[in-house]
């Protein structure tokens, strides 16, 4: 797992999923977690440049993206 990974589950181990739980690449227009992520980057040893990149190439664990049925329905 990359280092990426391992943050972005650290954000997501401090996000309200009462906000909505951010999946696939939604998780670049969803605005609370897009909020959540830019807060922190200061803080961290990435941009937000590195983050989208992340998101574009399809990277990240199992919680970032939905059921294989929805992605195959193109959902």
């Amino acid at each position: 797992m990359s280092a990426l990974c391992d943050y972005e589950n650290w954000l997501l181990s401090r996000y309200d999923l009462a906000l909505g739980m951010p999946v696939g690449l939604g998780r670049l227009t969803h605005e609370p977690w897009v909020q959540h992520v830019k807060k922190d980057l200061p803080d961290s040893d990435f941009t937000w440049e590195q983050y989208k990149s992340h998101v574009e190439k399809g990277d990240g664990d199992d919680w970032f993206f939905e059921c294989s049925d929805d992605l195959e329905a193109g959902q």
